[in-house]
């Protein structure tokens, strides 16, 4: 799978459900992030769902091989390998890229040996609230897409961080060490 295949993906599920609705394409989006994962082999959590004492939901996690959810939605702090934030769109203002950081600092707080990193669809071009590395304090972000409107349709230019992500998340797949 590339960036482009992930996109033709939720697109799809956007065409399928046969309107334009925000709910749908945050989760369809995290759906084929989930899915993609799964076809490396990793083992992983259901979207939004919960580590035992963090009061925040989280989009997806990688977990250990053999860790199992309480209901398939609550894991154990030991098992996490890693926490994703999965956006469609990117940015929703100034507050977003604190938000997330506390989410992973709230998340590093039960799973200190666990990494996290944010990924999302598309970005506006050079939107200024944009989430990355920088604005997260050090931790990994890749947007795969930026857009911008011509002639009233949106267009997606290929960031190429897409292979960044796919290094980041393969490392637990091998098993090497992923850096923060």
């Amino acid at each position: 799978m590339d960036e482009h295949k992930l996109r033709t993906l939720i697109e799809g599920a956007q065409s399928h459900y046969g309107t334009q609705y925000k709910k749908l394409t945050g989760a369809a989006t995290t759906e084929a992030v989930r899915h993609y994962l799964l076809d490396l082999g990793l083992n992983v959590s259901s979207r939004d769902c919960y580590i035992r004492t963090v009061p925040r939901e989280v989009d997806l996690l990688i977990l250990r091989p053999a860790a199992k959810g309480h209901l398939g939605l609550i894991y154990k702090p030991e098992d996490v390998l890693c926490a994703l934030e999965v956006k469609n769109s990117g940015s929703y203002g100034v507050q977003t890229s604190p938000k997330i950081r506390a989410s992973f600092a709230a998340i590093s707080a039960a799973c200190p040996s666990a990494h996290h990193a944010y990924v999302s669809l598309s970005e506006q071009c050079n939107y200024k609230h944009a989430v990355n590395t920088v604005t997260l304090d050090g931790y990994p972000a890749f947007t795969l897409f930026t857009t911008r409107q011509q002639r009233g349709q949106y267009v997606y230019d290929p960031t190429d961080e897409w292979t960044a992500f796919d290094l980041f998340v393969k490392r637990f797949v091998t098993g090497a060490r992923v850096l923060k």
